[in-house]
């Protein structure tokens, strides 16, 4: 899961991942930081999978 947020600081940030947030992306959404982003987290090795339909269950 990526946080999306307005400027944060980086003990904020630290919270995030520690609340089980997968990676970071402030705001404006630079377009570039965002791909870069999601493809380093469809990389990740400790990837979990996504179940088809788990999105839409929030």
């Amino acid at each position: 899961m990526i946080a999306m947020t307005a400027k944060v600081p980086p003990s904020e940030i630290r919270q995030f991942r520690e609340a089980g947030m997968d990676d970071h992306v402030g705001k404006p959404v630079d377009r570039a930081v965002l791909c870069a982003t999601i493809d380093r987290r469809l990389a990740a090795p400790d990837r979990a999978p996504v179940r088809p339909g788990r999105a839409a269950e929030g």
